[in-house]
């Protein structure tokens, strides 16, 4: 090896003799020799456990582990018709489950009335078999026969309205082209009611009863969720009736 070195030019050994050195060099480093290389550093078994902080980890029972894979609940509780049952129901939630106010919301669902277009009234059943005869001669199928609150006989059902005045138009337009006497009756009258939509409960939480929720929680309903929130200045102010 020597004598090959004696024969090669002189610049051609220096140039030899310097990629030696740096590989000598490079090697001592990657070793470790010369300080330690951050390869070297990452390996190191204390950094590793600080990394993962393994007095910190906990093993879950599998119920508690099904638990935690499970998405936070939402819940609606309702329906409130007046201002003091809206304000117990969300003093509850502070107190039993600690919740802040900005957890809920106030929802409003309007609940529109209900009025049907029936028949007068008849005092027995002779009659009411007369009034359907006039109802067939002018064409006109009722939807059912219903027995009212208060009367012994039932009516014929002609249609069903969620508007007044949609059916006392029919009213007069039948009472003019038909010659029929209906009459029309105020089943159940609008209603604006108000809900509370809870968000980001436990499964714990959504199962809390209380006397101030009626019927308990409920899982938020798609309906619910996408009703504007009632500001809570606008419920202060005495909207609800």
């Amino acid at each position: 090896m020597i004598g090959l070195l004696r024969r090669l030019p002189a610049w051609l050994t220096g140039l030899l003799l310097l990629l030696v050195l740096a590989n000598a060099v490079l090697f001592a480093w990657g070793s470790g020799w010369l300080g330690g290389s951050p390869g070297s550093t990452q390996r190191e078994p204390s950094r590793l456990a600080q990394q993962l902080q393994p007095e910190r980890l906990k093993l879950l029972s599998g119920e508690l582990a099904v638990a935690a894979k499970k998405p936070l609940e939402c819940r609606e509780l309702g329906s409130f018709n007046d201002l003091n049952a809206l304000q117990a129901a969300e003093s509850a939630l502070q107190t039993l489950l600690q919740l802040p106010a900005a957890r809920w919301q106030r929802v409003e669902k309007h609940q529109p009335g209900v009025y049907l277009l029936a028949t007068q009234r008849a005092e027995d059943a002779a009659e009411v078999a007369r009034k359907k005869a006039r109802l067939d001669r002018a064409e006109i199928v009722p939807e059912r026969s219903q027995a009212l609150l208060g009367e012994s006989e039932p009516s014929w059902i002609v249609k069903r309205f969620d508007s007044e005045a949609a059916a006392k138009a029919l009213q007069l337009e039948l009472r003019e082209q038909k010659n029929l006497r209906l009459r029309v009756i105020t089943q159940r009258l609008p209603v604006d009611q108000y809900w509370l939509r809870i968000t980001g409960l436990t499964q714990a939480q959504s199962k809390t009863t209380h006397p101030a929720w009626p019927g308990g929680m409920r899982v938020c309903e798609a309906s619910l969720q996408a009703q504007v929130s009632v500001p809570p200045e606008r419920v202060a102010s005495g909207a609800l009736r």
